[in-house]
């Protein structure tokens, strides 16, 4: 049997499309606690499963190991999400220190409520983005180079009783 408090080290996770930061901790804390690893596809679909008007999360043991990451990926973001494990944890600040890069695919003429891929469109102009030039996008792209302050949109969900 696996001995939980003499796990320490970092991992490097792929973090897929659709799980939040926090799922793949759950996930993690799953996988150490059962004799087989559980349904990856079964596991995000239980995550994405909606009771009421809040998302269900699967409900993991406690454990004896201190387990955390080492910075939140959008959950549409696929990417490496560092872990910690027990004194892992305390590595975390010191190892993520350089620079970060990213790569991102995006669809323009289109305006959503949330200003995400999530939301319902609520403005489609297509025409207007052909006009834009290569120019233009690189210089809207470099106002996000560097250390930035980023503010979430306020996104305020109606409910239809």
């Amino acid at each position: 049997m696996l001995n939980l408090t003499e796990l320490n080290g970092l991992l490097a996770i792929n973090k897929l499309v659709g799980l939040t930061s926090a799922a793949v901790i759950r996930y993690l804390k799953l996988a150490l606690t059962q004799k087989a690893t559980p349904d990856l596809e079964g596991f995000i679909a239980a995550e994405n499963t909606y009771i009421g008007h809040a998302k269900r999360k699967l409900w993991v043991p406690r454990l004896k190991l201190k387990v955390g990451h080492g910075g939140t990926l959008d959950p549409f973001a696929s990417g490496v999400l560092v872990v910690g494990l027990g004194d892992g944890c305390k590595m975390l600040s010191r190892c993520l220190k350089g620079d970060k890069g990213y790569t991102a695919t995006g669809c323009l003429g289109y305006a959503t409520d949330t200003l995400d891929i999530d939301g319902i469109i609520t403005d489609t102009q297509p025409s207007s983005a052909s006009k834009v030039t290569e120019s233009q996008l690189l210089d809207a792209l470099s106002k996000f180079v560097g250390e930035i302050s980023q503010m979430p949109p306020l996104y305020v969900l109606h409910v239809i009783a």
